[in-house]
């Protein structure tokens, strides 16, 4: 049986999708496998000092908390180990609201680094499956416009 000829532009539009697929399903099961560390660091108590959303087209809640580890004070802003950007004001509003100015919260602190701190340790699994899968389903979408004449 002969082979599948393609053109030099299909080629190189099916390699670029092969890549972003691969990136996308590697970037999502690597988070997926994450052992999330977070989730070991130090609790400690700490006060919402800053919440408000920025941004004009991905919105973005601005979230900023004091918290003191081994007698020094520090300021975080991460709320979870990956950042989140909203297509709407609306959502990014509704997330900043979970940290209202003054709120009394706990920040988890890397014991070796206290500079690092989240709010939410946990990462939200759902995503990274859909990344995953939505990798998996490019490079299944690859191998047939490949392979078909």
């Amino acid at each position: 049986m002969r082979g599948v000829e393609h053109g030099p532009g299909t080629l190189i539009l099916l390699g670029l999708f092969a890549f972003v697929s691969t990136w996308s399903a590697l970037s999502g099961l690597r988070t997926l496998l994450r052992l999330n560390p977070e989730r070991h660091w130090v609790p400690v108590p700490g006060v919402i000092s800053q919440s408000h959303v920025t941004g004009k087209r991905q919105k973005t809640p601005m979230i900023r908390y004091t918290y003191e580890y081994q007698g020094r004070r520090y300021v975080g802003e991460a709320v979870s180990p990956t950042k989140v950007l909203y297509s709407s004001s609306e959502a990014a509003l509704e997330a900043a609201s979970r940290y209202p100015y003054g709120a009394h919260v706990t920040v988890f602190v890397n014991p070796q680094n206290p500079l690092l701190a989240v709010l939410e340790p946990i990462q939200d699994s759902r995503e990274s499956l859909i990344e995953t899968l939505g990798g998996v389903a490019g490079l299944l979408v690859v191998a047939v416009l490949y392979l078909t004449p």
